[in-house]
């Protein structure tokens, strides 16, 4: 999955890393985001995760669309969703600072604000 609206700093490229810091951080807070714990990763593959606390999270995304390497782009959230399974929703920006990922542009990825985009840019993250 790629979030939506955000351009992530790489952490697989080697020595051509962009700020490996702030890219590891938000490797490893986004999944504290969305209620995992004791997350590991394996030491040959540093973001591949080798355990965490739970196997499985309620959540969900809200998506309208794939990138040409055929990963879902959307927002993720923690949780149950308020409407069915497939119900069409507007995201609106109530919805979108729901988003388990909105709080991640304090450190790591930073907001690419595309035309594309399902809702209106913010001047700043909240």
């Amino acid at each position: 999955m790629r979030l939506e609206a955000f351009d992530a700093l790489e952490t697989h490229f080697g020595e051509t890393r962009q700020e490996p810091a702030g890219a590891d951080e938000a490797r490893d807070r986004l999944p504290r985001l969305l209620g995992f714990s004791n997350v590991t990763f394996f030491e040959d593959h540093p973001n591949k995760v080798k355990s965490a606390g739970q196997d499985s999270i309620r959540g969900y995304v809200l998506s309208d669309g794939i990138d040409a390497n055929g990963r879902v782009i959307g927002f993720a959230y923690r949780g149950d969703p308020a409407e069915p399974d497939g119900t069409d929703v507007f995201l609106d920006e109530t919805r979108v600072d729901r988003s388990a990922h909105a709080t991640l542009p304090h450190r790591g990825p930073r907001p690419t604000l595309r035309a594309t985009r399902p809702c209106p840019p913010r001047s700043a993250p909240t």
